[in-house]
């Protein structure tokens, strides 16, 4: 009984920092085993991007694996730096892989930047994952 007990408890400590999945919930990441994955991003990815007579633009991403994720903090710069003065937009995101921006706030010919950072259920936060492009809008 004594040895049941102890492999009762030495099981549920290992769920509890993952070193061994929880009861069939399959795999998870967490902060004491490994590092939380950047984001994969998906569009836009290419170096130019024409919303000519588009109303808006979406943004999406994915994972390559499941994690479990809170929310995603997604942020765009004007150019290619991504310093705090060229910030025009920051979103926190939660239960989406995308998000939509209207064209309105693109101009012709500029260079973007965005950046996404997912923010996993115990608050660890990735790296982030960044893309540039050009507007095309005639």
């Amino acid at each position: 009984m004594k040895i049941i007990r102890c492999l009762i408890f030495l099981l549920a400590f290992l769920c509890q920092f993952n070193a061994v999945p929880a009861f069939g919930l399959g795999r998870s990441v967490n902060s004491f085993t490994n590092p939380l994955p950047a984001p994969r991003l998906i569009y836009p990815i290419s170096d130019e991007i024409d919303i000519t007579g588009k109303p808006s633009l979406e943004f999406r991403w994915g994972m390559d694996y499941a994690v479990w994720v809170r929310e995603y903090e997604f942020k765009l710069y004007k150019g290619y730096q991504t310093y705090a003065d060229n910030l025009i937009l920051k979103e926190t995101v939660s239960g989406n892989y995308s998000l939509e921006i209207d064209t309105a706030k693109f101009q012709d010919g500029q260079v973007y930047t965005w950046t996404l950072k997912q923010i996993g259920m115990d608050g660890q936060k990735s790296d982030f994952a960044y893309d540039s492009f050009r507007i095309i809008k005639k």
